[in-house]
């Protein structure tokens, strides 16, 4: 990784992130650094975005990779922040919108997902999950003007994320 360029860890569910999750593993082997929520198990949306623009504002660059509940997180943060010129670029993974993923009221700080342009290029990677459907990921890779990878087997997944890791040139190809 150039080391100009911090990266950035945005993980719905970090403590599964750090035990098993392989795409974390694969962002930590190249440098990332996770931006934690202060809040688990019930991630609170104002505490996430303030600690998203703090890890932002400490990096001349950066580029985030985002999962799950990480995705929201990118395009509210990205919807107010004056600091997105310091993002490079975003890989979103497995994007959910948190009002339908859970209902009972876990994420209670949490609106729906926002659907404005993110200001940098950004990629989605959807992943077959209960939480989300792939045409509901779809929509809001149309909506944040992010390519669509399309559904990918989990190899085809982490050659994407591994392409997108590599280098920031890379990555520019991939998007």
């Amino acid at each position: 990784m150039h080391s100009t360029h911090s990266l950035l860890w945005l993980g719905d569910d970090p403590a599964h992130a750090r035990s098993a999750g392989w795409s974390w593993q694969l962002a930590r082997a190249h440098g990332a650094r996770e931006v934690l929520q202060h809040t688990e198990p019930v991630p609170l949306r104002g505490d996430w975005l303030v600690q998203l623009e703090s890890a932002v504002r400490s990096a001349p660059r950066c580029r985030l990779i985002a999962q799950g509940l990480g995705c929201a997180l990118v395009a509210a943060w990205a919807a107010y922040s004056s600091s997105c010129a310091r993002v490079e670029s975003a890989l979103l993974l497995s994007p959910f919108c948190p009002e339908a993923a859970h209902p009972s009221g876990r994420y209670r700080t949490w609106r729906a997902v926002t659907p404005s342009r993110l200001p940098f290029p950004a990629c989605v990677i959807p992943e077959h999950s209960p939480r989300s459907q792939l045409s509901q990921q779809a929509q809001w890779a149309e909506c944040w003007g992010a390519q669509w990878t399309g559904p990918l087997d989990p190899g085809g997944q982490r050659e994407a994320i591994l392409a997108w890791l590599q280098e920031p040139a890379t990555h520019h190809a991939f998007l």
